[in-house]
């Protein structure tokens, strides 16, 4: 926890940090940084899903959970029924949870699951910060882990920092949209198979290259779509809907 003058201090550079950050890669470490500060393991900045959707790594914009995490939340289809998700679609307000309190209106069966799910990953409780992009669409910047509450100073902070965040990265996104990278057909096939789980072995096999070739296909996937790594690539790509 920063005391009232370390948090000034971190407000001030914060803001300065992002006012002069040049790709979402930046946002990215950023972010990790800040998780770090405030002894997070894990966040994520997320549009949020709409009725009937049932995918959430389609809606990540930029994270560092791991594909298995996203990979099984997915599979398990615990997204229809996410409790953190129907108040996000509701709520202005920060949302702090902890894991087996939050799953309590899930049925017998998902409330398992996703307990076992998150818990598995160290991720025990969190807050959520919905915020708005520059088209007013509205998503949520994320911090999980396993730590005390929040004090409200410490909410304030990330709030305003959330907010930010959100803000500069959908200005990047907008950017890409009028400019979206050309992607070569092997880099496709590579993104396409990392999107439906499967590993860069499975993909090598599938495509009959090595693995190597396949890691070479996500580096440079991952370099021109601006990602920080292969989920980020996935759903930068999902996005421009240059895979399905």
């Amino acid at each position: 926890m920063l005391d009232g003058t370390a948090t000034e201090d971190f407000v001030c550079e914060s803001y300065e940090r992002l006012a002069n950050v040049k790709s979402a890669y930046e946002i990215f470490k950023f972010l990790r940084s800040v998780a770090e500060s405030y002894d997070y393991s894990h966040f994520s900045v997320i549009y949020i899903p709409v009725f009937g959707e049932e995918q959430l790594r389609r809606k990540i914009v930029l994270s560092n959970w791991q594909p298995e995490l996203l990979r099984a939340y997915d599979e398990m289809k615990l997204l229809s029924n996410s409790p953190i998700i129907k108040k996000l679609r509701k709520s202005h307000k920060p949302l702090e949870w902890e894991l087996e309190k939050l799953n309590l209106e899930r049925s017998e069966t998902e409330l398992k699951n996703s307990v076992e799910l998150f818990r598995s990953f160290d991720m025990h409780n969190g807050v959520y910060f919905p915020t708005y992009d520059i088209k007013g669409i509205k998503g949520a910047v994320s911090f999980a882990g396993k730590r005390a509450p929040l004090q409200m100073n410490e909410i304030a902070v990330l709030h305003i920092i959330s907010v930010f965040v959100f803000k500069k990265l959908s200005i990047f996104l907008e950017e890409e949209d009028g400019n979206g990278p050309s992607l070569t057909k092997r880099e496709l096939e590579c993104l396409s198979w990392s999107a439906q789980g499967k590993t860069n072995a499975e993909i090598s096999v599938i495509l009959s290259i090595s693995e190597n070739t396949v890691s070479g296909y996500i580096t440079s996937t991952c370099r021109k779509l601006d990602a920080s790594n292969k989920v980020h690539a996935v759903a930068q790509a999902l996005r421009l809907g240059l895979i399905k």
